[in-house]
């Protein structure tokens, strides 16, 4: 009876030494997975890039438009191009070329919030 007892105590013993070694091994696989990630972050420098290029942008844009939209007294006074012979003609250019430069700036206008909302963000993650 007593050699059963010593038996079952040396099973439960290598047992629990067992489940050790295997906690260890996996202790370390996490302290190797932590060891083994990247950290990605941001430089401070980033963020000041990020609103100058949006400050750059929307510079462009309103320069894009203030140059198309030439005026005389009021608003609604603009200068005629005449490119070819035709009334008609010329205002269907007009009005391609209008439609151009305000895609153009929207473009440029969406692009350059989109660099200060990522400014931002690069800000928000650097001051975590």
């Amino acid at each position: 009876m007593a050699e059963l007892e010593n038996n079952y105590q040396d099973q439960v013993l290598e047992e629990t030494m067992e489940k050790e070694q295997v906690l260890q091994e996996g202790r370390k696989a996490e302290e190797q997975k932590k060891t083994d990630s990247v950290n990605i972050t941001f430089s401070k420098e980033m963020e000041y890039v990020y609103y100058v290029l949006a400050l750059v942008l929307l510079i462009a844009a309103i320069v894009t438009y203030t140059k198309d939209l030439r005026c005389y007294d009021t608003q609604f006074d603009f200068i005629e191009h005449k490119y070819v012979g035709g009334d008609a003609y010329n205002y269907m250019i007009s009005a391609s070329r209008s439609s151009a430069v305000m895609i153009k700036c929207l473009i440029l206008t969406v692009s350059g919030f989109s660099f200060a909302i990522i400014g931002r963000l690069t800000a928000l993650i650097n001051k975590k």
